[in-house]
């Protein structure tokens, strides 16, 4: 807080502080920290986040303008005369790795590079080519920073000088195989930080490494330490506690490898630190005592079997029904997961330590630009899930590995983008149901699917579907509120919707036998009748119809019912390509559904839950993994706390992918075209290629907006303008009017005191929309000059890839139609093949290319 004194010095009032690592700043501007305050006692040790943007502006010794040049220290150094003498320094030196596994399959080897994390800073290598056997030999240096300079003081050594130890984290050392397109795990390990402090080999080392000995000599080891003048404050020898991590397996890789991948490194601090770190000793038994997950979910799993078979007494033949078992046996598909396995150590976690708060640019925050940067990320799967569809604990990985990799499955592409909707303080959920696939039989196959939900303002859900980059808006499901939700809304009705009430209630509630039917008036001429007469035979059939009707009554009031509220005009969503939801969870809970299996049917009241631990006689729309006590309790620990960004890719480097591209289309189509007996010429004149450069921005351009805020809806197609038509036409045959008949969730003012995120959202798209009509208007204009030759026609496609793989795209081009066709043309033809490239932040890709050709005209 502050209070200005004078219009001069304000009187503040210090509250917390956070340190910041501007080493990857110089590439991306935004970051992300933790406020500490400096205090005794743990619970008010953290105060909360900060996150914000920051921008470099590179100046010449003795200039005052900026310089066009960038000159820093490249991050792949392991020099040390740019170190600060002041400060303690934490050394990785990884010498080499052996066994690794093969990621390029045509050349037999791979190109492995390091990264090395911790503290929420990261250090790359430079790469090895063709190598599976690299040596290294480097090392990494990692400033050890306190938010506070008091903090290393005698006072604070038992209590926030542990605490901010534990902050920082554990080391993490991961081997990747280099690819311009994406980047394939090699193997991972990690190295607890209480293992490095508490080593017992105590050696001589200098910041750059052990102090060579007679038995280093006779061992024949290469140290490759540098020589420098002496007396240099690098290289005064201190006594250090050393870790040594020779042969550490490695782990996490998903290529398949007959042998164990070792690594070899070693690690210290420099200057050694001057305590025993017992605190830390003590934290992580607490850890090593945690809640019994393997034990958790076997009860979760319990509860679930008996769900099951309530939900298939009155429904049988629905997904619900369905028996819920241990995953792992095929045609169990209804699974309702609560673990995965820790893709380093593979050590039993709850699904929620997947999750990591993700920051990135304030320009994603608009939701469509935010779900085509999540949808330009290769989408991958692994032949076990692609012939089980079924997700298995080993399959769930955390955002870090999907930005580090550039490809994943569905799962991973939920992963992230609900981790970064939890960086913006969204109300954000990862979502697992199942969807039917088609397959070559007739009927087709249910399968297991992830995605991502936000309770919105207003009682809305939005399900965010990144394979489609796709948006599916639901009214009235959540209330705001604690009070638990009745399954019907209690309104005001008249008095003969009362009695209609009354009586489907006496219904409901009568006992019918399945060998009974109910009671029948019936009228036997010249037979007296005394009390309940016989039932005759003929009208059997009209009480079995009686006895069905009531039946369906009931069902109506069970709790796995579809809501009634949901089925009127004004909320039915019908438009759902999910066919049950099952599990859904955030960073600190995880809810099983106990309604009905399809998603357009429920409420989304999660606080209406109860926990497993609870009777069975409990009630609630949604049972809960964790009870309140053992939230309080116990804490999860998160796979990754801090996730790590990649700049995009350069401007030099996206040349160099396009160029790739656009030869390698040319030799597939002329390879093709010749095996036919047909010629190929190419015409790449640069005014032609101007102008289909303008045509892909505006396609990509339109990628980033929402459909539903699209101007043409409001407008009569009849009163549309050139534009307006030719952006129809571009829009046409995915969207012909709104994708949600009910609107958008997007589209609602901003509460009062709250963060104006639906106004950004609004004005976003509005500006987005308002400059694509605009480069559309400025794209017919130039079309009366464009460079067609003279008695030719030109025509064309384009095509949208998440990749700039060459090989995978040459196999997505193979199968299209439109492709095919231009394989069959005329001798006559000239053929234009553009290919434009747009970054995205973490080396992601946007991939346009376009096909054209330019035809004879026909006499017609």
């Amino acid at each position: 807080s502050a209070k200005p004194v004078n219009d001069r010095h304000p009187v503040t009032t210090f509250i917390a502080s956070t340190v910041f690592n501007l080493q990857s700043v110089l590439d991306i501007p935004n970051f992300k920290g933790t406020m500490k305050s400096l205090t005794h006692d743990e619970s008010f040790f953290r105060v909360g986040r900060v996150e914000g943007s920051v921008t470099c502006i590179f100046f010449s010794v003795g200039q005052s303008v900026p310089s066009k040049t960038e000159v820093f220290q490249p991050r792949t150094s392991s020099s040390v005369g740019h170190l600060n003498s002041s400060e303690m320094h934490l050394v990785v030196q990884v010498r080499k790795c052996e066994s690794l596994a093969i990621a390029d399959e045509e050349k037999g080897v791979s190109s492995p590079f390091l990264r090395v994390s911790w503290d929420n800073m990261m250090q790359t290598s430079f790469v090895l080519k063709n190598t599976i056997r690299p040596t290294f030999n480097h090392t990494f240096y990692f400033p050890v920073r306190f938010f506070n300079e008091k903090i290393t003081s005698r006072k604070y050594l038992e209590t926030a000088f542990l605490y901010e130890m534990r902050s920082k984290g554990d080391i993490q050392i991961q081997v990747w195989h280099h690819d311009d397109a994406s980047s394939t795990s090699l193997g991972f390990t990690t190295v607890s930080l209480v293992s490095v402090l508490q080593s017992n080999h105590e050696i001589k080392c200098t910041l750059r490494g052990r102090v060579k000995t007679g038995r280093d000599a006779a061992e024949g080891e290469e140290l490759d330490v540098p020589q420098s003048a002496a007396g240099a404050w690098y290289d005064q020898e201190r006594a250090v506690r050393w870790f040594d991590g020779s042969r550490t397996p490695l782990v996490g890789c998903q290529i398949a490898n007959p042998n164990q991948p070792l690594l070899h490194f070693e690690a210290f601090f420099y200057p050694a630190w001057p305590t025993d770190f017992h605190g830390l000793t003590e934290f992580a038994q607490e850890e090593a005592d945690a809640l019994d997950w393997p034990n958790k979910e076997a009860a979760f799993i319990q509860r679930n079997e008996t769900f099951a078979e309530n939900f298939a007494g009155p429904f049988p033949d629905s997904i619900g029904a369905k028996r819920c078992v241990a995953l792992g046996q095929m045609g169990d598909i209804r699974s309702f997961p609560c673990i995965g396995l820790h893709p380093m150590n593979l050590e039993p976690l709850p699904l929620m330590a997947f999750l990591a708060e993700t920051t990135v640019s304030q320009d994603y925050i608009p939701p469509a630009k935010l779900l085509h940067w999540m949808h330009c990320i290769t989408y991958t799967m692994s032949t076990k899930q692609e012939r089980t569809g079924m997700i298995y604990k080993e399959m769930w990985k955390d955002p870090q590995y999907l930005l580090f990799s550039r490809k994943g499955s569905p799962q991973d592409h939920a992963i992230l983008l609900c981790s970064v909707l939890l960086g913006m303080s969204r109300d954000a959920y990862v979502v697992k149901g199942t969807i039917q696939v088609p397959t070559a039989m007739s009927k087709p196959k249910l399968v297991e699917h992830v995605w991502v939900m936000t309770r919105e303002d207003g009682g809305w859900v939005t399900f965010w579907e990144p394979s489609t980059r796709e948006f599916y808006h639901l009214p009235n499901r959540w209330v705001e509120t604690k009070k638990k939700v009745l399954a019907e809304p209690k309104v005001q009705k008249t008095n003969e919707e009362d009695d209609e009430e009354e009586d489907e209630t006496a219904l409901a509630i009568q006992d019918f036998t399945s060998h009974e039917v109910g009671d029948v008036m019936v009228e036997l001429d010249g037979v007296p009748t005394v009390g309940r007469g016989p039932r005759p035979k003929a009208k059997a059939k009209l009480g079995r119809d009686l006895v069905k009707q009531q039946m369906l009554e009931t069902q109506r009031f069970l709790p796995t019912a579809p809501k009634s509220q949901l089925l009127g005009e004004q909320s039915l969503v019908d438009w759902l390509p999910y066919d049950s939801i099952d599990v859904v969870f955030n960073k600190t809970q995880l809810w099983a559904n106990r309604q009905n299996q399809h998603p357009a049917c429920i409420t989304y009241n999660f606080e209406d839950s109860y926990p497993i631990n609870e009777a069975q006689e409990a009630t609630g729309t949604w049972m809960t993994l964790l009870s309140d006590e053992e939230r309080s309790n116990y804490s999860i620990r998160y796979v990754t706390d801090n996730v790590l960004m990649e700049p995009s890719l350069k401007h030099s480097q996206l040349r160099q992918l396009e160029s790739q591209l656009v030869t390698e289309s040319q030799e597939n189509l002329r390879l093709l075209r010749g095996r036919i007996g047909k010629d190929t010429i190419f015409d790449h004149r640069p005014q032609l290629l101007e102008q289909l450069d303008q045509f892909l921005h505006i396609h990509e351009e339109i990628a980033t907006l929402d459909v539903d805020f699209c101007p043409l809806w409001d407008t009569d197609s009849a009163k549309w303008n050139d534009a307006e038509s030719y952006l129809a036409r571009l829009l046409a045959p995915h969207f012909q009017e709104r994708f949600n008949k009910f609107g958008t969730a997007f589209n609602q003012p901003d509460r009062k005191g709250k963060y104006r995120y639906y106004t950004t959202v609004q004005a976003a798209e509005q500006k987005g929309w308002h400059q694509v009509l605009a480069k559309i208007r400025s794209f017919k204009e130039g079309k009366s000059v464009f460079p067609t030759m003279k008695g030719k026609v030109f025509g064309g496609f384009p095509l949208h890839f998440s990749s700039a793989d060459k090989d995978l795209i040459r196999d997505y081009v193979m199968k299209s139609s439109e492709y095919q066709e231009l394989i069959h043309q005329h001798d006559d033809s000239i053929f234009t093949i553009h290919c434009h490239i747009f970054p995205l932040p973490g080396g992601i890709t946007s991939t346009w290319l376009f096909f054209g050709t330019q035809s004879p005209l026909k006499d017609s």
